[in-house]
């Protein structure tokens, strides 16, 4: 048991070391490089879940909208601000 505890710890520790990794790279390119303001950056950010998000749930709304913790009102308004359309797979316009 104890082992197995140590396994989920360390593989914690390594994503939210991955997730720091990436975080930096994002906000170097975009912010410090682009130049781009962080209502823009945030909205870049948040498309790009909700795609990766509804692929992983092959377009489910309702299955993304309780991965995301949201509701599924919430989700279909993001996915229409953002115009996001599937067919059998993301299609970015």
């Amino acid at each position: 048991m104890a082992k197995e505890l140590f396994h989920i710890d360390e593989k914690k520790r390594l994503d939210e070391q991955v997730c720091q990794i990436l975080l930096d790279i994002f906000i170097e390119y975009f912010f410090m490089k682009q130049k781009r303001p962080l209502r823009e950056i945030l909205n870049i950010l948040e498309k790009a879940i909700l795609i990766k998000v509804l692929s992983h749930v092959n377009g489910k709304q309702t299955d993304a909208a309780k991965f995301l913790g949201i509701k599924k009102t919430t989700l279909h308004e993001k996915i229409k601000k953002y115009n996001i359309k599937f067919f059998k797979g993301p299609i970015k316009d």
